[in-house]
C-alpha cells in the first residue's frame, strides 16, 4: 500500500484482495521477466473475468486491468498460466461455462506483452466433454511435451500436447472411495524431493468443495509416481491427506520462480475463503469480498503459514530440517511465532529457525 493511501478499516494488509467486487480462485501464479503474475477469478455483477496483479516481491501487488473477459461462448472460469519460452509468450488456460449449452469446456489465450493484453485462440474451445464437471485446467511442462490435469468431478483427467492447442487424453486418477467427500476441483500435479532420500516424488492435489475436517471447502493431496502418462498413488496414499485442517483453505496454486519444475524456489497461493465472516465485514463495509492466502515460500522442510494462538493471528514458521536455517518472511510488523520467538519483525527481516522448531499447538 503506497504511503499516504488510507486503507479501508477491514481490508487485509497482508493478503491480496481486489479493489472491489468478488474474487476467489487464484488462476495462475507464474514468474515472467522479473514479475510474479497473479491471475484470479473476478466476479463483477455476475460476469466472471480473470483479474490480474503483478508483484516484484510477492508482498506488494499492483492491480492491472482485467486480463480475460467473458465472450459469446461463455463465462471465464478457473485455470492456469504457463510461460512458453520457445515462442516468447504467456499462455492462459481457462474453463468456459458455456452460455447456450451450459456445459464446461476449455479455452486458451496468448499474451506477447507480459500479460498486459490477451488474444483468445480463434478455435476455442480446445477441449469439450459431456461430463457435468469438466473444469480447472492446470498445465505444466514434462520433458518434451505439455501435460494438462483437470477436474472430471469424481476424478482428475490427464492430457498431453506438443503445441498447447491440440490435446489427447492419456489417463485418469480417482483415488478411492474414502477420498471423495465432495466434488474434486482445481487439481494440480508437481514433483518434490524427499529430503531424507533425495528421491523425487509427485504430489497430486485436489480441492474439495465440501467435507473438510473443520467444515466447508478444503484441499487434499496424494503422493506417488508420475511417468509422463499416468499418476499412481503410493499404497499408503490412496485415501489422500488434508493439506490444511482449517476451514475453507482452497484452490492452492503452486508455482516456481524459474523454469517449470526446474531449479528455483517454490511458492503457493490459495484462495482463503473465510467467506461468511469476511463477507459480513468486508463485503458490506469495504465493498469487496474474497481474499487470497499469504504467499507461502516452500524451502525444503520449512512451513510458512498463518495460525491462531491465544486469540491472536500469527504468521507461523516451522523448521522440519535437522539443521538450523534462515528464511526471509514477507511480513510488515506482523506477529510471528516459530517456537522460540514470539514478537513482531520488520518487512523481510531474516529469522533464524532452530532445528526441529516445534509447532506451537504441540508446545
Amino acid at each position: 500500500m503506497p504511503k499516504g493511501v488510507k486503507m479501508e478499516k477491514y481490508r487485509p494488509k497482508i493478503h491480496f484482495s481486489a479493489e472491489d467486487y468478488i474474487i476467489n480462485d487464484p488462476n495462475g501464479l507464474v514468474y515472467y521477466k522479473g514479475e510474479y503474475h497473479l491471475f484470479h477469478q473476478y466476479n463483477i455483477n455476475e460476469q466472471i473475468y480473470w483479474g490480474h496483479a503483478v508483484s516484484k516481491d510477492l508482498v506488494h501487488w499492483k492491480r492491472l486491468p482485467k486480463a480475460i473477459a467473458p465472450d459469446k461462448i461463455g463465462q471465464i472460469w478457473s485455470g492456469s498460466a504457463v510461460v512458453d519460452e520457445e515462442n516468447q509468450r504467456m499462455v492462459a488456460f481457462f474453463t468456459y461455462s458455456e452460455h447456450e449449452t451450459k456445459r464446461q469446456s476449455q479455452g486458451v489465450a496468448f499474451s506477447y506483452d507480459k500479460g498486459r493484453t490477451w488474444e483468445k485462440y480463434s478455435g476455442n474451445p480446445i477441449l469439450t466433454d459431456s461430463r457435468e464437471d469438466f473444469r480447472d485446467p492446470k498445465v505444466f511442462r514434462y520433458e518434451e511435451k505439455w501435460v494438462m490435469i483437470l477436474s472430471g468431478g469424481d476424478c482428475v483427467l490427464l492430457y498431453e500436447s506438443k503445441d498447447l492447442i491440440h490435446w489427447n487424453q492419456i489417463s485418469s486418477f480417482k483415488g478411492n472411495q474414502e477420498s471423495h467427500t465432495g466434488v474434486w476441483e482445481c487439481p494440480d500435479l508437481f514433483p518434490m524431493i524427499v529430503e531424507t532420500t533425495e528421491e523425487r516424488k509427485w504430489v497430486l492435489t485436489v480441492s474439495i468443495n465440501d467435507g473438510s475436517p473443520a467444515g466447508g471447502t478444503g484441499m487434499q493431496y496424494f503422493v506417488g509416481e508420475f511417468d509422463g502418462q499416468k499418476f499412481i498413488a503410493d499404497s499408503n496414499q490412496e485415501k489422500g491427506l488434508w493439506i490444511d485442517y482449517g476451514k475453507d483453505f482452497y484452490a492452492g496454486m503452486p508455482a516456481l520462480t524459474e523454469n517449470q519444475y526446474g531449479a528455483g524456489k517454490a511458492y503457493q497461493i490459495c484462495a482463503g475463503f473465510e467467506q461468511g465472516l469476511y463477507d459480513e465485514l468486508c463485503g458490506k463495509l469495504a465493498e469487496e469480498a474474497g481474499v487470497t492466502s499469504v504467499v507461502k515460500e516452500i524451502p525444503d522442510g520449512v512451513e510458512v503459514t498463518t495460525r491462531e494462538k491465544n486469540g491472536i493471528r500469527y504468521v507461523f514458521v516451522q523448521n522440519f530440517n535437522r539443521n538450523a536455517v534462515e528464511i526471509k518472511l514477507p511480513v510488515e510488523q506482523y506477529p510471528v511465532w516459530n517456537g522460540q520467538y514470539d514478537g513482531t519483525i520488520g518487512s523481510w527481516e531474516t529469522v533464524v529457525l532452530k532445528e526441529n522448531s516445534p509447532n506451537f499447538r504441540e508446545k
